[in-house]
């Protein structure tokens, strides 16, 4: 996918960086990021490790790391 697209979050879902720390390196000031259902967010890039392949995107100056079976595009 082209970066600066417009993607739509098709179900409730948490950034997957975030569940990362808070799986494995729980702090209490850790700052949820969850996007609901039909948000608006834009593509920034794209990503892989030994878990998977990412597409990090930016919604009101936050960035979000989301699998991309949870986006898809704005029509």
């Amino acid at each position: 996918m082209e970066k600066g697209i417009k993607l739509k979050v098709k179900e409730d879902c948490f950034c997957e960086g975030y569940l990362h720390e808070k799986c494995h390196y729980p702090r209490y000031w850790l700052k949820e990021k969850k996007l609901q259902k039909n948000d608006v967010v834009e593509l920034k890039g794209e990503w892989s490790n030994f878990y998977g392949t990412y597409f990090r995107v930016i919604k009101e100056g936050e960035y979000y790391d989301l699998l991309p079976p949870n986006l898809e595009e704005v029509v």
